[in-house]
């Protein structure tokens, strides 16, 4: 997580409301790619099978997600509704 934040500093990908742009999806590549060596070192016998592991690692996936599409919502250009003629 520190380097998220400091990649966001660093590129200056921060939103007027602070919000961190950049740094999110690449946590969510970080997490796949975890995902894909857990398997992979399971299947060769390295790691022993956890099944605690094996329902962690979506269950992280899907808090990225969330997170993710909330900063999403929060940033998205909101609509203006004309206000009444004087």
């Amino acid at each position: 997580m520190v380097q998220i934040t400091l990649g966001c500093r660093a590129r200056g990908t921060r939103t007027s409301g602070g919000i961190c742009r950049g740094g999110w999806l690449p946590a969510r590549g970080s997490l796949a790619e975890l995902s894909t060596q857990v398997e992979i070192a399971t299947s060769l016998e390295m790691l022993p099978l956890n099944q605690r592991l094996g329902e962690l690692l979506p269950e992280v996936d899907r808090i990225l997600q969330a997170l993710i599409r909330s900063l999403e919502e929060k940033i998205k250009p909101r609509k203006r509704t004309p206000g009444p003629n004087p």
